[in-house]
């Protein structure tokens, strides 16, 4: 079992924490976050219940890696399932700047340095990609995507938000809703990109 309650977690999303690895520290381990519902009611939402995220976000993964090869990644490589002293974890690949820190999400990259619209092109081939091979993302935005260097470039990586989160929706069965949903998704963020909200 890997120990994660020693250390302070590296990220935090709305709904896991995100620890690094302490014996792979090129990787992350995402855990989900303690609730305050009740048990039953956790139960009640989902088959997996506390761990629906972590289903939903690895059964979309696999779709993935059946229609494309992720090398170079638009999504940050997962390694599998890890039991860890705060429940199951979704162990992750790290991604890094260039000078090997974590990398910063595009929210954290215009907040600190203003519009980034040279990245617009970058965004408009992963939601070409993204719709061409019927990848379901439910939350494509600022703090879900990390510019990070790979293979000697700086490239967007979707970083969470992978998967469809809703019981009932189109998306995953008609490639138009997806695609129509994944072109909302990028106005949205070239509005960001440009003028910083």
């Amino acid at each position: 079992m890997i120990v994660l309650s020693a250390q302070s977690p590296e990220a935090s999303g709305a709904r896991r924490l995100v620890y690094r690895h302490p014996l792979r520290p090129d990787r992350l381990i995402k855990v989900v976050k303690p609730s305050n519902r009740p048990p039953w009611r956790v139960r009640l939402s989902s088959r997996y219940g506390s761990y629906k995220s972590h289903g939903i976000e690895l059964t979309e993964y696999l779709v993935l890696r059946s229609r494309i090869s992720n090398d170079p990644p638009i999504v940050a490589p997962f390694h599998g399932l890890v039991e860890t002293d705060l429940g199951m974890g979704v162990e992750v690949e790290r991604m890094v700047d260039r000078a090997g820190e974590l990398a910063p999400t595009l929210h954290h990259l215009v907040e600190r340095m203003g519009p980034a619209s040279h990245l617009v092109p970058q965004v408009d081939a992963m939601i070409r990609l993204l719709a061409r091979h019927h990848i379901v993302v439910s939350d494509l935005k600022p703090l879900n995507l990390v510019l990070a260097w790979w293979g000697g470039e700086e490239r967007l990586v979707l970083i969470d938000g992978l998967g469809e989160k809703n019981l009932l929706s189109l998306r995953p069965m008609s490639r138009l809703a997806n695609r129509l949903s994944l072109a909302r998704a990028g106005r949205r963020l070239h509005s960001w990109l440009k003028g910083g909200r």
